[in-house]
């Protein structure tokens, strides 16, 4: 889900994704960006609430999935 309103990025947001549906509500995040010379993500991306790879990412479906369970 998008959580954060402007990208902290110079670049803008990367290539969106769809990780999972909750409520039957596609949650978006972004793959982000990648250093074209060490082919790793950019930090300012990885340390990004809204980047596929990162905590907020896990912590949302987890949510989802107890809603689902319990819901």
């Amino acid at each position: 889900m998008v959580h954060v309103k402007k990208c902290p990025c110079k670049l803008g947001r990367g290539k969106p994704t769809t990780e999972f549906y909750k409520d039957g509500k596609p949650q978006k995040y972004c793959y982000g960006w990648m250093d074209g010379m060490t082919d790793e993500p950019f930090e300012i991306c990885k340390n990004c609430k809204d980047w596929v790879y990162g905590e907020q990412c896990e912590i949302d479906f987890e949510e989802a999935r107890r809603l689902e369970v319990t819901g």
